[in-house]
């Protein structure tokens, strides 16, 4: 499995991220292509400290030529080139490669 995340910094509006982030940025990005499931976060805590981050966007992908597809396609690179239109925190965005590992409840 494959994830694409993106980590947003702190913006220098909280409102104005949001309101861009909820509407104009999820109507775009609910066209990027191959996701298999999306985790959509907004921290809330640093234990350890600083907390450098307002939001995360991990989306999932069963191999690696679809999450490369998705990431060239038109759409994808729509998503991408939109990120700077808000994210005035600045971002971070990689591509890695998980295991998932399933854990039985005690």
């Amino acid at each position: 499995m494959y994830t694409l995340t993106v980590l947003y910094g702190n913006p220098t509006s909280v409102e104005e991220f949001e309101a861009y982030y909820g509407t104009t940025h999820k109507d775009i990005a609910g066209k990027f292509p191959n996701v298999r499931r999306k985790a959509l976060g907004k921290v809330i805590a640093a234990p350890k400290g600083d907390q450098p981050y307002h939001r995360s966007a991990v989306l999932f992908f069963d191999t690696r030529e679809e999450a490369d597809a998705a990431i060239a396609s038109p759409e994808g690179q729509l998503v991408l080139n939109d990120i700077d239109n808000f994210a005035t925190g600045g971002s971070v965005v990689f591509l890695s490669e998980v295991n998932v590992i399933e854990v039985a409840s005690e």
